[in-house]
């Protein structure tokens, strides 16, 4: 996959599940110095884009929560594969992440935002 395609699957991926206004209103993390908040990486990992003999499945959206001393945590993450399935994932905790699988609506969207707003609340101080 190319990179131009795989940003064309992340736009297609934020619209599908819901995520695009949640994505669009969080602040880009760039450089070494951010403020406290969730920031999004809409970067591709190029390394991700040879899927072999089969499409990759792609992250196409990180969340990273910037807490108050500065360290920086993933709280969550959207990957795509083939304009056909998308997973959502939220970390909870050190190995521990409650997932969804895209079901073709927008309600496990809505539902990871609210997952990822929570988490976040919960860790920020």
């Amino acid at each position: 996959m190319t990179k131009k395609r795989a940003k064309l699957l992340q736009r297609w991926a934020l619209e599908a599940c819901g995520a695009k206004e949640f994505i669009r209103n969080l602040p880009v993390l760039y450089g070494r110095q951010a403020k406290q908040g969730i920031y999004v990486c809409l970067d591709i990992d190029e390394t991700e884009l040879d899927g072999g003999m089969d499409f990759p499945d792609v992250r196409v959206v990180l969340v990273v929560a910037v807490l108050k001393d500065g360290t920086r945590k993933q709280i969550g993450e959207i990957t795509a594969y083939n304009w056909e399935r998308l997973w959502l994932s939220a970390y909870e905790s050190e190995g521990t992440a409650r997932e969804w699988d895209w079901n073709g609506d927008t309600a496990c969207g809505k539902e990871w935002q609210q997952a990822i707003t929570d988490l976040y609340a919960g860790i920020r101080d």
